[in-house]
């Protein structure tokens, strides 16, 4: 699964360390203070808009945030962005709608029904990348779905977006040990109370 590299390269997007760090080592502190605030802004719309926008709002957001100095840094912000949900993609298993239909053993003239009904009902969740519908293969036992994620997603804040959520699941957690809520979902009661934790600190 590979968690503890995902959630180092989420941390390292977040504090801005592939752009800041490897393209400008020495900035100035007035650009220094120019790229945090842009960060901070990518994380805000990042929880409101779709993810379908995310990569565009993220080079919108550049040309009038960062300095002009940093033109060559605006590209690779929206990349890195990008090539992490590559790595989601590549290094958690995952499954298709039909694919899930197939391990539950239900037998539908649609395929896509039963991963779209346990999807509205909150059993699961789903993310979007180039243009297909992929779910995390870590949400289901014997073909059906872990009852601990429901239970996550809904104490979750609803502000988080689906890969948000799905970046929570396997990002090592401080409450957890620093394990992730997908090495510990046989043990509900402590996901469920990392999860409510995450709501606490977004509110504070």
């Amino acid at each position: 699964m590979q968690s503890s590299d995902l959630a180092a390269a989420a941390a390292d997007i977040a504090l801005g360390h592939s752009v800041v760090l490897q393209l400008k080592p020495d900035l100035p502190a007035g650009q220094l203070s120019a790229v945090r605030a842009f960060l901070e802004t990518v994380v805000r719309v990042s929880a409101n808009l779709d993810e379908s926008r995310l990569e565009a709002a993220i080079g919108k957001l550049a040309e009038v945030l960062l300095p002009d100095e940093l033109a060559d840094a605006r590209g690779p912000l929206a990349t890195d962005n990008l090539e992490l949900r590559d790595r989601f993609i590549a290094q958690v298993p995952q499954l298709m709608s039909p694919e899930i239909s197939e391990q539950a053993g239900l037998r539908t003239k649609n395929p896509y029904a039963t991963a779209a009904r346990w999807k509205k009902a909150g059993d699961i969740f789903s993310v979007q990348h180039r243009g297909k519908e992929y779910f995390p293969a870590f949400q289901f036992r014997e073909g059906r779905p872990h009852p601990t994620v429901k239970k996550a997603l809904a104490v979750l804040p609803a502000r988080l977006s689906p890969w948000q959520r799905a970046f929570w699941f396997v990002s090592t957690n401080g409450w957890l040990g620093d394990r992730a809520p997908v090495d510990v979902l046989d043990d509900p009661q402590a996901v469920v109370a990392a999860a409510a934790r995450e709501g606490e600190e977004v509110v504070g």
